[in-house]
């Protein structure tokens, strides 16, 4: 302690007698952690572009959830204001009801133009603070009105799909073309509009059929900011981390109003085999869902699947030996697994009558997908599969073979 005293001590009289004539001396006083939390602050601006303005951005994304159903959308945000935006958007739904897989043997295709508005209620005070520009990253409330035009669907889903929403949600940047959004609102939704036929009223806007529903988006995005040359690339995906085994846990999609409400979530567990690019992903998922319609009093259905896969991640050794990544669970993949499912369905009729139906599957996906972990704590899990059922223990089912894609993101530990 005495030595780097004395350090100290002579560094400062020779920077003091080398600027000035002056026989004063300073002591100036640095905490140890200062250089740390600085490298933090850099990091996290160049990843999430917080320091670049932006006035307008186009975007591509894919969404999937209960309230909208999956489907890709084209949008284009202009700021008026530095916390103030207007967003034109046109959903392309191929699903209107699934949410996690999109189902490519039944697609029912409609396109949904919508309009929307952002206050991000905080961008002023960040931005007179030093700590953000004028952009599109940051908290917000948001109001929007969407319609089914029904140019390319089934018009006996859509006719009666007009919607409002208010949002609270947190929109970001993500390096040089990537954006992530994700939002909590009271969404106006025709409870059965969607799951049948019935010709009925629509009511433009019932308390009933209020919902609080999550809705996340992820894409690209284009618009009037500089590419950065360099990104900090390794800095948000780890690339070197050696990493032997991990749970993933996939963020809940949910869906909750007063006569509808949904639940969805998955739990997995990976592990290496050994030290070689292979590892066995075991996982869990499940979904419930109540409702009710003008055909029915009560409904109750429901899905468990547990899944056994082995990947392989293809460009693992390839890339260990250029030194562009680690031992880890990031990267495109093939995978076999066998599946087991059980599902349900319970209703209660306005006559009185009850309709149960309960079935089990057993079934062999083949995947290729593409996984990524960022900052260590989130991952993002993407694939196309090829599913065969080998046994069924029920008449009703679906397809024997067929094509599901996925999405999911959560948290990993």
């Amino acid at each position: 302690m005495r030595k780097i005293i004395l350090i100290l001590f002579a560094l400062s009289i020779f920077h003091a007698s080398s600027a000035q004539d002056s026989t004063s001396i300073s002591f100036p006083e640095e905490t140890g952690d200062t250089l740390i939390k600085q490298r933090f602050i850099d990091r996290y601006e160049h990843v999430f572009m917080t320091k670049v303005p932006t006035r307008q951005m186009f975007k591509i994304g894919y969404s999937s959830s209960e309230y909208r159903g999956a489907g890709f959308q084209l949008g284009y945000e202009y700021k008026i204001r530095p916390s103030l935006s207007l967003e034109a958007i046109a959903y392309f739904q191929t699903n209107p009801t699934n949410t996690a897989r999109l189902d490519l043997n039944h697609v029912r295709p409609n396109i949904w133009v919508q309009a929307r508005a952002r206050w991000y209620y905080d961008m002023n005070r960040r931005v007179k603070s030093e700590l953000s520009a004028s952009n599109f990253s940051g908290r917000y409330i948001g109001v929007y009105f969407d319609h089914a035009t029904n140019l390319l669907g089934d018009t006996g889903y859509g006719k009666r799909s007009s919607r409002l929403g208010v949002l609270y949600g947190f929109q970001s940047r993500f390096l040089n073309r990537g954006y992530i959004d994700f939002a909590v609102g009271l969404f106006n939704r025709d409870t059965w509009s969607g799951y049948n036929r019935v010709a009925g009223t629509y009511h433009f806007f019932r308390m009933k059929d209020a919902v609080l529903a999550t809705m996340p988006t992820i894409g690209i995005a284009f618009g009037d900011w500089k590419k950065a040359e360099k990104t900090p690339i390794c800095d948000v995906l780890l690339c070197d981390e050696r990493i032997h085994d991990q749970w993933k846990v996939q963020l809940p999609d949910v869906l909750i109003g007063l006569v509808n409400q949904r639940v969805e979530t998955a739990l997995a567990y990976e592990r290496k085999v050994g030290r070689s690019s292979f590892s066995v992903n075991a996982s869990i998922n499940g979904w419930a869902r109540r409702y009710k319609n003008p055909e029915t009093y009560k409904n109750f259905n429901y899905n468990v699947a547990a899944e056994l896969q082995l990947r392989y991640y293809l460009l693992q050794k390839m890339q260990i030996r250029r030194g562009s990544a680690g031992s880890n669970f990031s990267g495109p993949y093939g995978g076999v697994a066998v599946s087991y499912s059980f599902s349900g369905y319970n209703s209660e009729h306005l006559t009185g009558d009850f309709d149960n139906w309960h079935n089990r599957m057993v079934s062999t996906p083949l995947s290729l997908g593409y996984q990524q972990r960022f900052f260590g704590k989130l991952y993002l899990d993407a694939s196309v599969s090829y599913t065969r059922s080998l046994h069924s223990s029920s008449p009703i089912t679906d397809k024997p073979a067929g094509f599901l894609s996925r999405l999911n993101i959560g948290f990993t530990f």
